[in-house]
């Protein structure tokens, strides 16, 4: 049922994901030091 194409697509989602939540945590912990 599931392909190559669906392992990458779900890796690559959790990777944004987690790009996604480091750039929030840093973009708080800056608006937090000013």
């Amino acid at each position: 049922m599931y392909g190559e194409g669906s392992h990458a697509e779900g890796l690559l989602q959790v990777i944004s994901m987690h790009i996604l939540c480091t750039v929030l945590i840093e973009f708080f912990d800056i608006t937090a030091s000013l």
